[in-house]
């Protein structure tokens, strides 16, 4: 895994979970133009809601996201820098299925706030993870 110098199908973010013994320190993202369609066409959708000034987030069920730990596979730092919180990555044929997926029975959402910032978040009967925020519009627009 190393840091890709263009757009690729995979996005690695920053997160975190509440369980210091089964510690998760970053998610992959499936990244497609199909992906990329959705979450700006979901992002375009809640715009006649934000006249409500109550209204908050919209949450959908994904299974695009894997939450993992970097602590036995390579250096986080090498792929993010300290004012970072996600970029692209490039994966070699087969690594992406060798990495432990922390989360792997657990319900995935994606929440979008009003100012086009998302997150995804999972939970099981005893974990919860969840990434920190990126910008559609920016993570999307000008890259298919």
């Amino acid at each position: 895994m190393k840091k890709a110098k263009h757009t690729t199908q995979h996005l690695l973010i920053r997160a975190g979970n509440n369980n210091p013994m089964d510690h998760v320190d970053y998610a992959i993202i499936s990244f497609t133009e199909a992906w990329c369609k959705t979450m700006l066409r979901r992002y375009e959708q809640m715009q006649p809601l934000l006249q409500d000034e109550s209204f908050h987030t919209v949450r959908y069920e994904e299974s695009t996201i894997g939450f993992f730990s970097s602590v036995d596979e390579f250096d986080l730092a090498g792929i993010l820098e300290t004012n970072e919180d996600w970029n692209f990555i490039e994966l070699e044929d087969g690594e992406l299925s060798n990495l432990d997926k922390r989360n792997g029975n657990s319900d995935s959402y994606l929440c979008i706030g009003r100012d086009g910032n998302a997150y995804y978040f999972a939970d099981d009967e005893i974990d919860q993870y969840e990434t920190f925020a990126f910008n559609i519009p920016s993570v999307c627009n000008g890259t298919f």
